[in-house]
């Protein structure tokens, strides 16, 4: 395991030959492949998968390996695992690359086949809030809906770009078409939530009103 964390191949091609089995877990559970991807090492982990490891991680308590390689940010991981999992991990990927703000890990995942049935739009709401505009512009191209809402407060994208004086995000939301008069779950509109100071309500009205203008036009 640790020759896989470190991206020794031969090492791990003497274990193979001795007769380890290469889906053996560490004691904490991680698999080979599960320690070469939290290494970063793209190298091991393409020669342990050729070998026959398994995509996956069965150790319910460790992170998916799907999300590992999203939060090591290696679009080259991704793309590796990304077909054994399914959608609810593809999702959890997502989430964490948009909150992350990782634009090429987030394109090899929406890239992958396997993302297609899979729901892009909360991923949306993370970015928003984190204002990732790149990774916002990806996911509304990919489909995402500019007006999906959270299960919890039920605010939109916008909501919390406007929210978090995110501004560039606040624009680029607009321009895709979400809607100024969205209200949150408890009535709020898109201007109440800007007025936390006098310099965020100007800087919002300003923003929402001369967007609204222009798609008028």
């Amino acid at each position: 395991h640790r020759a896989a964390e470190s991206g020794d191949e031969e090492t791990l091609e003497a274990f193979l030959r001795a007769g380890t089995k290469i889906d053996v877990p560490a004691k904490s559970g991680e698999t080979a492949l599960l320690r070469a991807i939290r290494g970063g090492q793209i190298t091991a982990a393409r020669w342990l998968s050729e070998h026959g490891a398994k995509l996956t991680s069965d150790a319910p308590a460790l992170e998916s390996t799907l999300l590992l390689a999203t939060q090591r940010s290696s679009p080259e991981l991704v793309l590796l695992v990304a077909r054994a999992h399914d959608n609810a991990q593809v999702t959890e990927a997502l989430l964490e690359a948009a909150r992350i703000g990782h634009t090429e890990t987030l394109r090899a995942l929406l890239a992958s086949s396997e993302t297609s049935n899979a729901d892009v739009s909360p991923a949306l709401l993370v970015a928003a809030q984190n204002g990732r505009v790149e990774c916002i512009d990806l996911l509304l191209q990919a489909g995402a809906d500019p007006d999906t809402r959270d299960t919890i407060e039920s605010w939109t994208p916008l909501h919390f770009a406007v929210r978090n004086n995110q501004h560039a995000a606040t624009q680029l939301l607009l321009h895709n078409g979400a809607s100024r008069f969205a209200l949150t779950g408890d009535a709020r509109s898109v201007w109440q939530l800007a007025e936390i100071t006098p310099e965020m309500v100007e800087a919002d009205a300003r923003l929402i009103s001369s967007t609204a203008t222009t798609c008028a036009r």
